[in-house]
């Protein structure tokens, strides 16, 4: 059990290094960088 939760929290950092990186793609006031950094958000209140 302990290493299904650090294996989930290994994939959630993967994909944070990964969608912080995306964000920069698009401009701070449009509607994509707004999805994606909720998204991320989401998935740091979840760790």
């Amino acid at each position: 059990m302990v290493t299904k939760h650090h294996d989930m929290n290994k994939w959630k950092r993967e994909q944070l290094e990964y969608f912080k990186k995306y964000l920069s793609a698009f401009n701070t006031d449009s509607r994509e960088y707004n999805l994606i950094m909720k998204g991320i958000q989401d998935l740091e209140k979840s760790m």
